[in-house]
């Protein structure tokens, strides 16, 4: 993502572009979770598009590392058992904020009320042959992580993010998924275009009873 771009945006308090994406029933790995889907086709041009803010508490690693410990004793489960449970949502701010992570979740690994209307809680990562079309990005005029879209896809098209290698997961992915996908900068200068269709209404997450947030 380059500064010469023009970027458009939402007003700050937007934390999911519903307008573009929705949260649906999806099967992977013989499991049912929530899946994110293009709403219609979407044609990324010279720059990306907002898909929604990453949310979470400011924790240290120390503190992270302790509710993972917690955890494990509670439930007489082992350390990978933990941390898939308790730290499955958990950003690490390794590149802007080193030592800390941006945990949306409760002790037990729960999203927190506050945060289920957030788009991108709910993108998976890519099963084996299916690309990786969004990416972490920290947005520094805004000071803060977010997911946009990199690519083009679909109407009804399931978008997929890659965690990142450090990621502890217990399923097949892309193999072409890498850190060089995981990543992405839009740097102090960059120009914002406000976007015209207005705001966005509250996100749906079927199975999730979501009251008005107050940012």
């Amino acid at each position: 993502m380059a500064g010469a771009c023009v970027y458009r945006v939402f007003p700050p308090e937007v934390v999911s572009n519903s307008h573009d994406f929705e949260v649906r029933w999806v099967i992977h790995n013989g499991q049912r979770m929530r899946g994110v889907f293009a709403r219609q086709a979407i044609a990324v041009s010279e720059c990306s598009l907002f898909m929604g803010t990453y949310p979470g508490l400011r924790m240290s690693k120390e503190e992270n590392a302790r509710k993972v410990a917690q955890y494990a004793a509670q439930h007489g489960v082992d350390h990978r058992t933990a941390v898939r449970q308790t730290v499955a949502y958990t950003l690490s701010l390794r590149d802007h904020d080193p030592g800390y992570v941006l945990d949306p979740t409760d002790e037990q690994g729960t999203l927190l009320p506050e945060f289920i209307p957030y788009l991108v809680c709910y993108i998976n990562e890519p099963p084996p042959g299916c690309p990786s079309k969004a990416a972490f990005v920290y947005n520094q005029p805004r000071q803060r992580y977010e997911v946009w879209l990199l690519q083009a896809v679909q109407q009804d098209e399931e978008v997929y993010l890659y965690y990142g290698k450090h990621y502890v997961r217990d399923y097949p992915i892309n193999t072409g998924a890498n850190d060089g996908m995981f990543s992405h900068f839009i740097p102090a200068d960059s120009i914002f275009k406000p976007d015209l269709r207005g705001m966005p209404a509250t996100l749906q997450v079927p199975g999730m009873d979501i009251s008005p947030v107050n940012l």
